[in-house]
């Protein structure tokens, strides 16, 4: 239809939230086949701004595996690096993902090494097609969200984007 892809609903979701996470130090982890840190956690949202642009199929290519596990253990790794004492007990993943997991580490058991850290996990799905999201793995990994204190959201519009986005920011100042 017009074009986009579900990378670019992903890049613009993923925009629109550190848009709105103004005193917040923002990392950015990609992973399809792979994972792979893009920013470290940083204060410059203009400069995450500008390196999510770069973000493309090109970065990704050949890889067309979603590793889920394997960006939030990646995700895992950058915070528990960067992290201050401060920072123990407000670390929070937002983990956005275009589909299911079908490659490396099973999400749900690096969602519990997260509990462990104390590092609060949401996941935003985005445009995930309606047999997607109901896979046993997927319910699974929703429940395992759930369980370890953090929300399932389905943003499959902007406006269920900004939902999240505003719930999120109720839940972590």
């Amino acid at each position: 239809p017009s074009g986009r892809t579900r990378l670019d609903a992903v890049k613009d979701a993923i925009r629109t939230f550190v848009r709105t996470r103004r005193d917040d130090r923002i990392g950015l982890v990609v992973f399809s086949d792979n994972a792979y840190v893009i920013s470290p956690l940083t204060f410059d949202h203009e400069y995450l701004l500008h390196y999510i642009d770069f973000v493309d199929d090109k970065i990704l290519q050949g890889e067309g595996q979603t590793a889920i596990g394997d960006g939030l253990a990646l995700a895992n790794y950058v915070l528990s690096r960067q992290a201050t004492k401060d920072s123990r007990g407000h670390q929070v993943i937002v983990l956005f993902t275009d589909g299911e997991n079908n490659r490396g580490r099973e999400p749900v058991d690096v969602l519990a090494e997260s509990k462990a850290a104390q590092i609060r996990v949401h996941v935003i799905g985005v445009d995930l097609e309606r047999d997607v999201k109901e896979k046993p793995s997927v319910q699974m990994l929703v429940a395992a969200v759930a369980d370890a204190g953090g929300r399932y959201f389905s943003a499959d519009s902007e406006r269920g984007l900004a939902e999240a986005s505003r719930t999120i920011d109720s839940m972590e100042k």
